[in-house]
């Protein structure tokens, strides 16, 4: 990360014992739907006779401790069982997700501007937690990918042919002339409601919606660090919203999309802009680079919603607003659209830092780069929520929509 701030990511966790001494009983109850074949103890007898039954009973298995009985056998087999199923699951998680990251001198959890408005961001990283919890290193979920970039407009035809699919050690120029930066994009998915797709879907009583990302992609050139941030879900972290609801507006589709449309004026709160895309509808036939129709008619609300920007003395700036873009599942047509409107607002920036020229686009070796990032952040996102790569995620990652790309998603 810039900064010198080193991100790592989980791929391997133990479960270590916290003394010598062993485990106690978790006291886990036993889930009554399933595990029916555990009776709880019957209610005491107040007959006399049965109370001298009862008496002889208590003596003998006073004099019998150590032989438990079936039925305790039994429950403690099922909650071993249980425990051990505890284990594998968090094992799964954290071994088979790919999507656990930390750094110990680097908040992963907040963005660079939130970051700047805290009163805490002086202190050193475990001093910005409670000092109950002094020894816990925040842990997000979600994606981390940093790349460096050099702006070249003097790149050779074979470089400029080379394939987006090349990998990115073996792309990524080392050049001391021109201009470089920086590009970090972090994904930071919502612990509330989660879980996977068709287990979790909508919104819950709270606001709390499923699939909550928030994505910053960070700019950092020399000294100054230049954030922008997007959101996947409805969790108003900003004052104002601008929300793109890539919906269709015909078929099955159209009624989510009507329903949502009547929440916001309903609301009729000045602070929040409703931007309707068709996406099926715009980009039909694989013609998502119409996906610049959109940005196009956006590109005074890009502008005034600015950017989160901070350099050695502080902050500059702040991000006004967000783009909470959706579909149905904040999966495929959000990210393409994400990576669209996050391209035109890092050319922008660039500019501004005099990286780029004010007439011309981002190099094709770095725009490839950055489709690439852009595409593994697509990726990463669609298998937690619902177990497979993103679909268009070729055209994410090459700027085309191939007939191989089709075949690959199945559609």
């Amino acid at each position: 990360m810039p900064g010198n701030h080193k991100v790592y990511k989980i791929t391997k966790i133990a479960v270590i014992p916290l003394s010598e001494e062993e485990p106690l009983d978790l006291e886990l109850e036993l889930c009554k739907k399933h595990h029916f074949g555990i009776d709880k103890p019957e209610k005491l007898a107040r007959s006399p006779d049965e109370s001298k039954y009862l008496m002889k009973t208590l003596s003998q298995i006073k004099s019998n401790v150590g032989a438990p009985t079936k039925k305790k056998v039994k429950e403690n087999k099922e909650k071993e069982r249980l425990e051990r199923r505890l284990l594998e699951e968090l094992y799964k998680i954290f071994m088979d997700s790919d999507s656990f990251y930390y750094s110990m001198t680097y908040d992963l959890t907040n963005t660079v501007q939130r970051q700047g408005d805290t009163e805490k961001s002086n202190l050193p990283q475990w001093k910005q937690v409670p000092e109950v919890d002094f020894w816990v290193t925040p842990i997000i979920q979600g994606f981390v990918q940093v790349q460096e970039l050099v702006v070249n407009y003097n790149e050779s035809p074979d470089e400029e042919k080379s394939s987006p699919d090349t990998p990115l050690q073996e792309i990524t120029c080392v050049d001391d002339i021109h201009p470089r930066f920086t590009v970090a994009l972090i994904s930071r998915r919502s612990r509330h409601r989660a879980g996977m797709r068709y287990k979790r879907r909508g919104v819950d009583t709270d606001g709390h919606v499923a699939n909550f990302v928030e994505t910053e992609q960070l700019i950092h050139v020399h000294n100054h660090s230049l954030s922008f941030v997007q959101s996947r879900g409805s969790l108003n972290l900003y004052k104002k919203q601008v929300i793109i609801n890539l919906v269709d507006q015909s078929g099955r589709e159209k009624i989510i999309g009507d329903a949502y449309l009547k929440q916001v004026l309903l609301y009729n709160n000045p602070n929040l802009t409703y931007v309707s895309f068709d996406f099926h509808e715009h980009c039909r036939g694989m013609k998502f680079e119409n996906v610049q129709t959109l940005t196009d008619a956006i590109s005074d609300i890009i502008a005034d919603m600015r950017w989160g920007w901070v350099d050695q003395a502080g902050v500059i700036c702040h991000q006004e607003s967000i783009f909470r873009v959706n579909c149905m599942d904040c999966l495929d047509r959000t990210n393409v659209v994400q990576a669209a409107i996050a391209r035109a607002v890092m050319e922008a920036q660039l500019k501004k830092l005099g990286v780029m020229p004010p007439e011309q686009p981002l190099p094709l070796k770095c725009y490839r780069i950055y489709q690439v990032m852009w595409a593994n952040n697509g990726d990463t996102i669609s298998r937690q929520y619902a177990g497979t790569a993103a679909l268009k995620g070729d055209f994410t990652r090459t700027g085309e929509r191939k007939l191989a790309g089709v075949m690959k998603d199945g559609t």
